[in-house]
């Protein structure tokens, strides 16, 4: 539920973030885009700034059913499987 503008801005509240990371993890592995592409994408973000957020969110795949089930969701109304 977040706004264009909140993901590609610098507004880096804990909400925000993980929906910023979240987006950029989808972008890298459904998309196959570069770090740097990613980065572009986000506002100019660095190219290490996108590799933290999506092994932040890899990490967190792992131990969080939710999070996991909440990414399968987002793919299904992307219609990609």
């Amino acid at each position: 539920n977040l706004t264009p503008s909140q993901l590609t801005g610098k507004i880096r509240t804990s909400q925000i973030a993980l929906g910023r990371h979240v987006a950029m993890y989808l972008c890298r592995y459904l998309l196959d885009s570069s770090f740097e592409a990613i980065g572009d994408a986000f506002g100019g973000k660095d190219h290490s700034t996108v590799m933290n957020g999506v092994q932040r969110v890899e990490k967190m795949l792992k131990n969080d059913p939710a999070l996991s089930k909440t990414i399968t969701e987002l793919k299904n109304k992307l219609k990609i499987n």
